[in-house]
């Protein structure tokens, strides 16, 4: 089982929500949807991964996970330990946003599932930055 992001990419190798979103609700035409998912490919982005040739992986903490989800799946890359850069970086880079997560908790089931988990929304499609924090919970992990 696994836990990442479908996207779709722009001229840039960018991940780009309103490209995205033309690939959406397309169910109940076939021919169309072929037609974008050729002018429009949609990619995994793996994050974690839970289950692995019938092994739980739930109770191994995330940098484990991470590492045996990049050897089974191609990952993004992982820039551990400067949060204020990676956020930088994708300010400058354009980017949408960006992931975090602390690398000691175990996975828990359902949305935003893990401990200190934090998202950040650069806001790219209009002005400014806002940052949107999905959970963050350090109580049982240290960060």
């Amino acid at each position: 089982m696994l836990d990442g992001e479908i996207v779709a990419l722009d001229g840039e190798g960018r991940s780009d929500f309103e490209r995205l979103q033309s690939r959406m609700g397309l169910a109940g035409s076939p021919a169309k949807a072929a037609r974008m998912a050729m002018k429009i490919p949609a990619h995994l982005m793996l994050f974690d991964i839970v289950f692995l040739d019938a092994h739980d992986l739930t109770r191994s903490p995330y940098a484990e996970r991470r590492t045996m989800a990049g050897a089974a799946w191609p990952t993004p890359a992982a820039l551990v330990g400067h949060g204020q850069q990676a956020l930088e970086m994708t300010r400058t880079g354009g980017l949408e946003g960006l992931l975090a997560k602390c690398l000691t908790p175990l996975y828990e089931p359902g949305p935003l599932t893990s401990s200190c988990t934090v998202g950040g929304e650069t806001s790219r499609l209009s002005a400014g930055l806002g940052v949107h924090l999905c959970r963050v919970d350090v109580r049982s992990a240290v960060c």
